[in-house]
């Protein structure tokens, strides 16, 4: 279902087709029409407790089964919402998954290193740990500096995906195909993974002899993994021992 809602937080309402609740959509008109209840009614819950957050100025997208919030111009939120988040899960639902969350997650564009820290702190009292941008449990919100580019955005939706699809998921293969994505392009429909900024850290591994065999990689547990991946033997070397396992046995997990 390809359901679209935005308005401005400043209440100025695009008037595209006003539903009972007042909330503007379109609906895909093949959409079951059960589905299409619970999704209204769901997002019409969610929608009115976040307006008592949003900001003045935001401009607020609905692209299922994410809200897409952000602070810059309202055409380039929409096309973020479209071209990298729509875009992102149509292909990684081809490829991988049949399911979607069940719970509705934000995500949060701010247009600049200064937007992202102020309102990580003004809106979820966080002081981000990271330039580029994290997920927040707590508020069920991807919260992330747009400004840094789109890599941590695709990376960060995979794992809602992955928890609903493949709860049992260790880290290893979890965080290896949200990485794999960073970089990523579509080749007849398909998402593919490019080289990205993690390649040089392998190298960098490879050379120095540092890299873990795939038997330790896939041996640890999550905790072990998680701490590990900020170290010079681990940060780099995600995606590309993971890519051979996740393309070998994609079949075998659907």
């Amino acid at each position: 279902m390809d359901c679209r809602l935005f308005f401005r937080a400043s209440l100025r309402v695009v008037p595209l087709m006003v539903l009972r609740s007042a909330w503007p959509f379109i609906f895909d008109p093949q959409t079951n029409a059960d589905s299409l209840a619970s999704t209204h009614v769901a997002l019409t819950e969610h929608l009115a407790r976040l307006k008592k957050k949003v900001p003045q100025n935001f401009t607020v997208v609905v692209q299922p089964p994410f809200v897409v919030i952000g602070d810059e111009p309202p055409e380039t939120v929409r096309r973020r919402a479209t071209n990298t988040v729509k875009w992102t899960v149509d292909r990684l639902k081809l490829d991988y998954f049949k399911r979607d969350p069940q719970e509705i997650i934000d995500i949060w564009l701010f247009r600049d290193g200064a937007s992202y820290t102020n309102h990580a702190r003004l809106l979820f009292d966080d002081t981000p740990t990271t330039p580029f941008g994290y997920y927040s449990a707590e508020h069920r919100a991807l919260v992330m500096n747009i400004s840094t580019g789109g890599g941590t955005l695709v990376h960060e939706i995979v794992h809602p995906f992955m928890r609903v699809n493949f709860p049992e998921c260790p880290a290893w293969f979890n965080e290896g195909l949200a990485s794999l994505y960073e970089a990523s392009v579509e080749k007849n429909g398909h998402i593919r993974g490019l080289i990205n900024w993690r390649f040089k850290g392998l190298e960098r591994a490879i050379k120095d002899g540092t890299t873990l065999s795939f038997r330790q990689l896939t041996s640890m547990g999550d905790a072990e993994f998680m701490a590990a991946r900020t170290m010079p033997a681990t940060a780099g070397i995600t995606p590309r021992p993971v890519i051979s396992a996740i393309t070998s046995r994609k079949k075998d997990c659907s």
